[in-house]
């Protein structure tokens, strides 16, 4: 099991804000998200693009690192205890 924390528009799309989820073994960040997104299919608009690439205008976190920080990036395995964050972009001025 795994712990979800959104913010920001992610949190009021979807009406929550920190869930578990379960998880098969070896599943990467990138399919996790798509597993969210079955979940929470309002946040497919926030998370998806077109061509079915994260978005860049959603920033992923896996245990307090950039998920790009990462050698794997997208394809890093998810492990039981694991906790993703994900933020939407500021904006101000």
């Amino acid at each position: 099991m795994i712990t979800v924390n959104l913010s920001g528009v992610f949190y009021v799309e979807a009406g929550i804000k920190t869930f578990n989820l379960e998880l098969d073994e070896g599943l990467t960040v990138g399919k996790t998200i798509l597993k969210i997104v079955e979940r929470y299919p309002v946040l497919h608009k926030y998370w998806v693009t077109e061509d079915e690439e994260l978005s860049a205008h959603v920033l992923v976190v896996l245990n307090g690192r950039d998920i790009y920080a990462l050698p794997d990036g997208l394809q890093t395995i998810i492990r039981n205890g694991d906790r993703l964050d994900f933020f939407s972009p500021l904006a101000g001025g």
